[in-house]
């Protein structure tokens, strides 16, 4: 499965792309976990997206994309709880903005 077919299936928005926020190295992160069954949970592959980033310690303008990301998360609950690990970013700052 390429990236382009995966982001169709799992239901990931276009603008992980767009903002630059989808690597090789986090494709294919996912690709190495894969099974088929993820589809229907799509939401925790889409978590493992954000938690991925976190890991890295983002920049604060990493963590505005981030922000933006979990706006268009079609998963409402999983995207509130993505933000929740966001603020506690070290270098998040409630200067990068709000969440509404």
């Amino acid at each position: 499965m390429d990236k382009a077919e995966f982001m169709k299936v799992m239901q990931i928005p276009e603008e992980w792309e767009v903002f630059g926020m989808y690597p090789k190295d986090l494709f294919d992160f996912q690709m190495i976990h894969f099974e088929p069954e993820h589809i229907e949970g799509a939401e925790h592959d889409r978590h493992v997206m954000f938690h991925w980033w976190l890991q890295r310690e983002p920049s604060e303008e990493e963590l505005k994309k981030l922000i933006a990301l979990s706006l268009l998360e079609p998963d409402k609950n999983m995207a509130e709880y993505a933000r929740s690990y966001i603020r506690l970013a070290t270098n998040y700052t409630p200067q990068i903005g709000d969440f509404n």
